[in-house]
């Protein structure tokens, strides 16, 4: 079996990425010097299947790569070795995951010498742990009554892939990128939360405190569009409303 042609490899170190199980004891011991696991949050914060997606949805200002030697216990191993990035305003989970792919190489490199040199290792603080399991449909679904802040990180938290969603004419639309309103002076416009506003080529659609512009969609079965070219495709009007 598996655990029989590993031990005969005599394996030094094991190094795990994206495996999304947890190892048992018996597998983890055949490694002499152990195995380290790349975690893309700075752990303790988002342990779990869904660490990127949790931090955007959470609004994080920075997430990281964590080098950590693996236990028994999910993501909880004493960290080798840490790098912290930015979250900037137009991250999406698709951007995110692809700056700290680029990054994992040299910090994989960096984070075994480290360990190769005995450096001391940092034991995580299970009070200071958070979780980030795996995304649920549910949790991809717009509630308009939500303010404007937590509908953008939901839509950059989910975009390209699997997509925020709303339903229009009954029909499931995903919306994948969005700007928060800035200096428009939209009180004149009594709409009720999740009803558009098109204003300027630019279509609005109202949150519980704001608006919100719905800057790209993918209509069911569709290509992605930009909004100009929802608004006269659709031959949307201020009123028309999205959601249940």
């Amino acid at each position: 079996d598996f655990q029989k042609l590993l031990s005969e490899l005599n394996p030094t170190l094991g190094i795990l990425i994206s495996y999304g199980k947890i190892l048992k004891k018996e597998i983890i011991e055949i490694f002499e010097k152990g195995i380290i696991n790349i975690h893309f949050s700075l752990l303790p914060k988002y342990r779990g299947a869904a660490p990127i997606q949790r931090a955007l949805l959470n609004g994080e200002k920075e997430t990281g790569l964590t080098a950590f030697l693996l236990n028994e216990e999910l993501d909880a191993g004493p960290i080798i070795y840490q790098q912290k990035i930015e979250i900037k305003e137009d991250d999406n989970y698709g951007t995110l995951k692809e700056k700290l792919k680029e990054l994992s190489a040299d910090f994989l490199i960096k984070a075994i010498e480290k360990y190769l040199k005995n450096e001391p290792l940092i034991n995580q603080d299970n009070q200071l742990a958070t979780y980030a399991p795996k995304i649920k449909k549910e949790e991809r679904k717009i509630n308009w009554q939500e303010k404007k802040e937590t509908i953008f990180n939901k839509i950059r938290a989910f975009s390209p892939t699997p997509g925020a969603f709303t339903l229009f004419r009954n029909q499931p639309l995903l919306i994948l990128k969005s700007e928060k309103v800035v200096n428009r002076n939209f009180h004149n416009y009594q709409l009720a939360a999740g009803e558009v506003l098109v204003y300027e080529k630019g279509l609005y659609v109202k949150c519980a405190d704001s608006f919100l512009r719905i800057k790209e969609s993918k209509p069911s079965g569709k290509k992605i569009i930009t909004d100009i070219d929802f608004i006269n495709g659709y031959r949307i009007k201020t009123g028309d409303a999205f959601g249940d």
